[in-house]
């Protein structure tokens, strides 16, 4: 599955929000996360596109604190963390939960890298 170049925009925006700042390798996760996402059924995949959507537009609904509607991806960094903090603990169980989704597969992308494993001394012995 190949992310159009807003669904990237979109996600490189999430993903500087759960990572710290100097651990992100760039567009190599957003790759990842399309490969990973490659493996998954077709309602996986339309899950996460959806979660990008409403992730994207949901400042429309949900205040970001910038005074003003911008979408997620050109939000200044302190209203994107106060916004994804919003869906992490929002009442509403929906958005908790593709908050989770999203976080799951950037994280399993990240850590998924070689290279950052060994930077942090983790070598899985794989089964297969």
């Amino acid at each position: 599955m190949m992310l159009t170049s807003r669904e990237q925009r979109i996600f490189d925006a999430f993903a500087h929000v759960v990572l710290e700042p100097g651990d992100l390798p760039g567009r190599a996760l957003s790759l990842r996360v399309a490969q990973f996402l490659d493996r998954c059924t077709i309602s996986m995949r339309v899950l996460f596109r959806s979660a990008l959507f409403l992730l994207e537009w949901g400042t429309l609904f949900l205040r970001t604190g910038s005074g003003r509607f911008e979408h997620f991806s050109r939000l200044p960094s302190a209203a994107k963390r106060r916004y994804v903090r919003l869906w992490m603990n929002h009442k509403v169980t929906i958005f908790r939960q593709l908050f989770a989704l999203l976080r799951m597969l950037t994280l399993a992308a990240y850590y998924d890298d070689r290279a950052e494993s060994a930077r942090l001394g983790y070598a899985p012995r794989w089964m297969c």
